[in-house]
């Protein structure tokens, strides 16, 4: 099968923009929740995946603040 056509292989792969400004109007939290979604994950699914990841990571408390406020 291609691996275009493939959902598997879009949950393996990971996404890292460096330049990327799309995203940059968005929360922290709704981010990661798209990039969630883009796994397959139903929206509450990814939800509950995000928080419980942005709390692994410390980000919680700073989660709502807009990405382009954020450092590298």
């Amino acid at each position: 099968q291609e691996p275009f056509a493939n959902p598997y292989v879009y949950q393996k792969l990971g996404y890292c923009p460096e330049l990327d400004s799309f995203h940059e109007h968005m929360s922290g939290r709704a981010f990661v929740r798209y990039m969630a979604e883009m796994t397959g994950m139903s929206p509450k699914q990814a939800k509950d995946r995000a928080e419980e990841m942005l709390h692994f990571v410390g980000m919680s408390d700073r989660a709502s603040r807009k990405i382009k406020g954020y450092s590298k």
